[in-house]
């Protein structure tokens, strides 16, 4: 932290604990504001965890989950295997024994992340304050991503596993220090025990991080701290899975969920073997992914969904962490033999010839690689952090490939956002040192042609490799979303930081009077300085124009777009609009720019004028960043202020209490409210003669007499349904004279059907059965 003045680190140091007593205000006024819930995306799984902490009998089902969604021990038990959850069932357990219910669990975990997210300041402190500071601000202003799970009873408590080892590790040079090596080793074996795709995150993260500098892997350290641990907890929890469901079973489910639903192979289709799940009691979620994934998903993914996650600072953070993992991986010192081979395996996978689960060789290497790279300054290690960050997302990747990206990318769960927070740090750094600046006075001394005919040769790779990843979201419409959508958010993912570096190149050339057009006055000429002047609206204008033609499935705003999709609308709406003004009236524009920086810095109007263009120029675009990504925040919360359950607080009434219900929602949320049993069906409306059993997740699921007559049946039309109106899942859906169908319609088909209509909504309604006396 040599780099930082002592004013500015105390400047930094204030600035971030600021935003960390903001976020707990904004975190306390939006759970208030959400009835004391904290749902903030569609699906929320807090839910789950509470189910299968109210059904821990034993050690056998404190260890495995039991999501029979019953009170009746007949029903019991009926396994979840697939991720053990334990220590977010765990703390649900002891909360639950306190007398909180989901309201107040959720507020507590809500609290512990929000102070939690101090410990994740203090390990980038420890680096750099400035970088400190703006990991802080994403991680406040992601929405969709920190804010989502750090009120989810489910994937809240990652968070709190994340941030102490960011901190153990980053002092822990010596790898020498005893609580620091106990809090690693218990983060390493507490991950195994949650999701095991965090945990291949952390002991990756661990190892590269341990390695840095060394020479080689301290192999010891490791096997002691973090693989031990690890293995030990593996096992535990595998032992109680064979005790619960048996060998023969464990084998078939292993073979099956690995090589038939994360999308590491397509030659198994897990519907073949459903009866065999239901007798043994465990219950089979649709896959994730059902063929074998290649790398365009992934880069297409990992390039779009921060940006929609966490906000617009991702467009400069990711050519930050591309450009500080390039410069790590160089100084490994591999031959050109190992990326050319690299190359050709991605090339082969892109072709479907080769899994991708076979790029771990590639992974491996990198991370014993990493011993060899020395770091010493802020910026060095930050740039070694961006690395081993990147690699250690890899890893789960390519071993878990459907789930890691349309799960934990995709759904920016943990370890998301610290991949954002790492490139907003390692560009935080950047501009803190002045070497930003330092850099654009370079550029703008320099002629385009001889910047290009400088660049060496890994930076071409860099070049092709960044173009690949921003190329890849159109041609795999990540996360569902439309070609249109995907291309309009790569086009500003280029042509953003291109503009910018471009127009802060002529704002210092023109401040260093080296503006080679002055003297110049012919047609050609006046193009061009045309179209310098106004590439970033029409660049702004093409996007949102891309963006703009994209069809929502529910088009109730002007006919073509849903309510969500309009608020998204605005940003770049607004923006364009705001970019065509400031080119317009541009002397306008430095003064109101100078007026808002003068007033955001101590400096007075000859210390700010006193001050290089480069300088200035680094300090606008930092402001512009800042100020966008909060209102990226403020725009997302009113689009989606987190909400209860619009039907939880009914179900709760004495009219349900214990009845059975068939919904199309997660079970665990009826059986919440009404404490009697839930299953779901996998159409809606349901195929009523006889209803399907696919989700019947209960022991007892053959008793047709007990479970084929529920009392009543709840649509779900909101955030929460897992099969919309006229959807079905793994069946043919029942036909509907409805386009696009809504809750109301289909109380109405089960009206006609002789039932009793209770609550007639579009976003819920409640059906009693009438069913014929025997």
């Amino acid at each position: 932290m040599g780099s930082e003045p002592a004013s500015k680190r105390d400047a930094y140091t204030l600035t971030t604990w600021f935003v960390l007593c903001t976020l707990a205000i904004v975190c306390a006024a939006l759970w208030a504001v959400g009835e004391r819930t904290y749902f903030v995306k569609p699906l929320t799984e807090s839910h789950n965890i509470l189910l299968a902490a109210a059904n821990v009998s034993d050690w056998l089902t404190f260890l495995v989950q039991d999501v029979a969604a019953s009170s009746d021990q007949a029903a019991h038990p009926f396994w979840y295997i697939h991720h053990p959850n334990l220590p977010a069932k765990a703390i649900s357990l002891v909360l639950g024994s306190l007398g909180f219910g989901l309201e107040g669990q959720v507020g507590i975990m809500l609290a512990l992340n929000v102070g939690g997210l101090a410990l994740a300041a203090v390990a980038f402190s420890r680096i750099s304050r400035a970088a400190a500071l703006a990991a802080t601000v994403v991680a406040a202003t992601s929405y969709w991503s920190f804010h989502y799970s750090a009120g989810d009873l489910c994937r809240g408590p990652l968070y709190l596993l994340l941030w102490p080892l960011l901190l153990a590790l980053f002092g822990n040079k010596s790898l020498g220090s005893r609580w620091r090596n106990f809090t690693i080793a218990a983060v390493s074996a507490l991950s195994v025990l949650s999701d095991w795709g965090f945990a291949l995150f952390v002991v990756t993260l661990s190892f590269c991080w341990a390695s840095l500098g060394r020479g080689r892997p301290p192999w010891r350290w490791y096997v002691l701290v973090v693989a031990v641990p690890t293995a030990a907890a593996f096992i535990l929890y595998e032992a109680a899975v064979i005790a619960a469901v048996g060998w023969d079973f464990f084998l078939l489910d292993s073979y099956i969920t690995y090589f038939g639903r994360l999308g590491v192979s397509g030659h198994l289709d897990y519907r073949s073997v459903l009866d065999r799940f239901r007798e043994n009691l465990v219950v089979i979620w649709p896959p994730q992914a059902e063929r074998a994934t290649s790398l365009i998903p992934a880069l297409g993914t990992l390039a779009v969904n921060p940006l929609l996650n966490t906000g617009p600072l991702w467009v400069l953070a990711l050519p930050a962490l591309l450009s500080g993992t390039a410069i790590m991986f160089v100084r490994i010192g591999w031959s050109r033999v190992f990326w050319v081979a690299l190359a050709a395996l991605a090339l082969l996978n892109v072709l479907a010839l080769a899994p991708l689960p076979l790029f771990i060789l590639a992974a491996a290497a990198l991370a014993v690689g990493t011993s060899r790279i020395r770091v010493a300054t802020p910026t060095e290690q930050l740039c070694a952090l961006a690395a081993t960050v990147m690699l250690a997302i890899a890893v789960p990747i390519v071993v878990f490939p459907g789930f890691t990206i349309g799960f934990s990318i995709g759904g920016g769960r943990p370890p998301f956002p610290l991949l954002e927070m790492s490139g907003a740090a390692l560009l935080a750094e950047f501009a803190a040192s002045g070497q930003l600046a330092h850099w654009l006075d370079r550029m703008a001394t320099t002629p385009v042609r001889r910047l290009f005919a400088t660049i060496p040769g890994v930076g071409w790779a860099l070049l092709v490799v960044s173009m690949a990843i921003l190329a890849a979201p159109i041609a795999s419409e990540p996360s569902g979303m439309s070609w249109h959508l995907a291309a309009g958010l790569a086009v500003a993912m280029v042509g953003g930081p291109l503009v910018l570096l471009v127009e802060c190149r002529s704002y210092v050339r023109a401040r260093q009077g080296t503006d080679g057009f002055a003297q110049d006055r012919t047609n050609l000429i006046r193009i061009v300085r045309f179209l310098e002047r106004w590439q970033l609206p029409l660049l702004l204008a093409a996007a949102t124009a891309v963006l703009a033609s994209h069809v929502s499935d529910d088009p109730t705003v002007l006919g073509r777009y849903s309510p969500k999709y309009a608020s998204f609308l605005v940003a770049p709406a607004l923006v364009t609009l705001a970019a065509f003004l400031l080119t317009a009236f541009p002397t306008l524009v430095s003064r109101l720019l100078g007026a808002i920086v003068r007033a955001s810095t101590p400096l007075g109007v000859r210390e700010w004028s006193a001050r290089p263009a480069a300088v200035r120029c680094v300090s606008i675009v930092a402001l512009g960043v800042a100020f966008s990504q909060v209102g990226w925040f403020v725009l997302s919360v009113a689009a989606h202020p987190p909400k209860p359950i619009a039907y939880a607080a009914l179900l709760a009434g004495s009219d349900y209490r214990g009845k059975g219900i068939l919904t199309t929602s997660y079970e665990g949320i009826a059986w919440y409210s009404t404490g009697g049993w839930a299953y779901m069906s996998p159409t809606n409306p349901p195929r009523l003669d006889p209803i399907s059993s696919r989700f019947r997740h209960l022991a007892d699921w053959r008793n047709e007499e007990k479970y084929g007559r529920p009392d009543f049946f709840l649509c779900d039309n909101t955030p929460f349904s897992f099969v919309p109106p006229g959807k079905s899942i793994e069946a043919a859906p029942v036909p509907m004279a409805c386009r696009r169908c809504t809750c109301r319609d289909v109380a109405s088909f089960l009206r006609q059907s002789g039932h009793d209509v209770i609550v007639d909504r579009d976003d819920f309604s409640i059906v009693r059965f009438s069913w014929p006396r025997p």
